[in-house]
C-alpha cells in the first residue's frame, strides 16, 4: 500500500522551476524573433494593398475615358456601370483627400489648372483625374492624368506621409522628381514637392 502512494505522489510530480524558466526563455527567444518580421510583413502588405488599389482604379478609370472619353468621379464611380464595382471607391461627395482604405477620384475638364476646380460630385465626369489610395500604414498612391491637353499628362507618386489636403494647381512631370524631392530608390517623398511639380513615371 505504502510503495503505491510512493509510486502515485512520484507520477503527480510536475515541472521545477528551472525547467519553466528555460521554457519561458525558450518562447520568448522564439517571440522576439517572430513579432518583428510579422510586423513588417504587416506593413508591407497594407503598403501593396494602396498601391494595387491605386493601379485597378487607374485603369478601371483609363478603360472609362477610353470608351466614353471622359474619367468619372470616385462617388460618380459607386453606381457607374463602366468602372469595377468591386474596388473601394470613397463615394464621400465631401471629401477633399481619400480616407483610409478608399480610393479618391477628383476631376475635372478646367483649363489651365486653378484651385478649387476638382470635384467629386455624385455625377461629377472630366478630362482631367486626380487619383488618391491611401493604405492603412499612411502610404498614400496618386495618379495624375490630364486629357485635356493635345499630349497627354501622366504623373504618378507615392507620399509616405498620407495625401496632400489640397489638389494640385500644375500639371504633372514625368521622369525625375524635382531636386531634393524625392529617394529615388523606392520612389516615395517625405515631403510633397513645391506645387506638385516631382512626379514619377511610374510607382
Amino acid at each position: 500500500m505504502l510503495k503505491h502512494l510512493d509510486q502515485r505522489r512520484r507520477d503527480e510530480e510536475g515541472f521545477t522551476l528551472i525547467e519553466l524558466m528555460v521554457v519561458v526563455l525558450i518562447l520568448g527567444i522564439l517571440m522576439a524573433i517572430a513579432i518583428p518580421t510579422f510586423l513588417s510583413t504587416t506593413k508591407s502588405a497594407k503598403g501593396v494593398a494602396g498601391e494595387s488599389n491605386a493601379t485597378n482604379a487607374a485603369t478601371s478609370e483609363v478603360s472609362t475615358y477610353a470608351t466614353s472619353q471622359l474619367f468619372d468621379s470616385s462617388a460618380y464611380a459607386a453606381g457607374a456601370a463602366l468602372l469595377d464595382p468591386a474596388l473601394p471607391w470613397d463615394a464621400t461627395t465631401t471629401d477633399a483627400t481619400a480616407a483610409t482604405g478608399k480610393i479618391l477620384v477628383l476631376v475635372s475638364s478646367t483649363v489651365p489648372w486653378a484651385s478649387g476646380m476638382w470635384s467629386n460630385a455624385a455625377a461629377a465626369t472630366g478630362t482631367i483625374m486626380l487619383l488618391e489610395s491611401l493604405s492603412s500604414n499612411g502610404k498614400c498612391y496618386i495618379v495624375l492624368y490630364d486629357q485635356s491637353t493635345t499630349t497627354p499628362n501622366v504623373g504618378y507618386l507615392v507620399d509616405t506621409s498620407g495625401c496632400p489636403a489640397t489638389a494640385p494647381t500644375t500639371a504633372p512631370t514625368a521622369g525625375t522628381p524635382t531636386a531634393g524631392s524625392a529617394a529615388a530608390a523606392n520612389h516615395t517623398v517625405t515631403a510633397l514637392p513645391a506645387a506638385w511639380t516631382g512626379y514619377y513615371s511610374n510607382f
